[in-house]
């Protein structure tokens, strides 16, 4: 029984796929009118990864409103590994130990003037530095922009507290496999479905991320007075950025939500349609690849605690999927 929803899952998950790239070869990229600001990332030495890093800062922080009347930001990142000494592994090897060097550039072009307006350029040997300063930079541009009117002619609104504090990085749609854990199996024994997930992130606190995940799943391999079952569950979650290395990464989380059950099935010796609606604890981990500045792949684990008034169940899902990230 087992090992058919396994297969069912693969059969979804490839089913999945397949729809999911042919979607994107068949939609062009949407190219808008306006006059937007062009923020333009370059690197030598360092990572896809870490430039989309610095790319998301800026589109956090900046967007397109305080600039979008002409002005280019251009950043440009230069890695440099000098060698410090070497390491003896054993009586015959030796191997090198280097040490890394950032230089950072940030540069903003005026459209209108033609002149150079902002000049950044910042060094060290830490990449989490280069983040940090990389935000600090971007509200300088920002505020310059809005005090100075140097680009944008529009008429200066309200501040909004809120502006450039939280933004989108991700979208995922994954299919799902659920597995029974204590006490569930009195409900299914496992199901099968799709979840919708949203990434959002704090610019207070860059490796914090919040989600907010949909589950929907049928449950199979139910218990002898349950005929059909459907889980329907919405989640809020927070997560936490804690390893990084090029293009993968892990982010542990946890969160708090509701299951939805929909039981057709006997109780109390009648037959019929029943809707249970549990609170729920959740924790897990992400681990991500990405295999390109906008996509990366998935696999998502999680353990939930179903609350139950005289009893608590628990079940383990596990997604695998694509994530676009902005």
């Amino acid at each position: 029984m087992i090992k058919g929803a396994y297969v069912k899952f693969l059969r979804l998950a490839l089913i999945f796929f397949v729809a999911l790239f042919s979607v994107i070869d068949c939609c062009p990229a949407q190219v808008s009118n306006e006059s937007v600001t062009i923020k333009k990332v370059e690197g030598t030495g360092v990572s896809r990864h870490e430039k989309r890093q610095i790319q998301n800062i800026l589109d956090s922080v900046l967007g397109s409103e305080s600039t979008q009347d002409g002005a280019v930001v251009n950043c440009k990142i230069i890695l440099e590994r000098d060698k410090t000494g070497e390491n003896k592994i054993s009586r015959y090897i030796t191997e090198d130990v280097f040490e890394n060097s950032y230089t950072v550039t940030v540069k903003v072009h005026n459209k209108k003037t033609g002149k150079t307006d902002l000049v950044y350029i910042y060094e060290t040997d830490n990449w989490e530095d280069i983040l940090n300063e990389t935000t600090v930079f971007s509200y300088k541009i920002r505020n310059y922009y809005r005090s100075e009117g140097a680009v944008s002619q529009k008429p200066e609104s309200s501040p909004d507290l809120t502006d450039g504090m939280f933004s989108v990085t991700g979208l995922s749609l994954s299919p799902a496999y659920l597995h029974a854990g204590h006490n569930y199996d009195n409900i299914a024994g496992y199901g099968y479905g799709v979840s919708l997930a949203l990434d959002i992130s704090a610019a207070a606190v860059k490796k914090l991320v919040i989600s907010v995940m949909l589950n929907a799943l049928l449950l199979d391999d139910t218990s002898n007075n349950i005929e059909f079952g459907q889980l329907t569950s919405l989640y809020a979650g927070a997560g936490y950025r804690a390893w990084q290395s090029g293009s993968f990464s892990a982010a542990p989380s946890a969160g708090i939500g509701y299951n939805i059950h929909i039981i057709d099935g006997v109780k109390n010796g009648k037959s019929g349609l029943n809707v249970h609606l549990n609170p729920v604890i959740f924790t897990g981990f992400e681990c991500g690849y990405g295999f390109s500045d906008l996509y990366s792949f998935i696999i998502r684990p999680t353990l939930h605690l179903n609350l139950e008034n005289d009893t608590m169940s628990s079940f383990y899902m596990i997604n695998m999927g694509i994530k676009r990230n902005f």
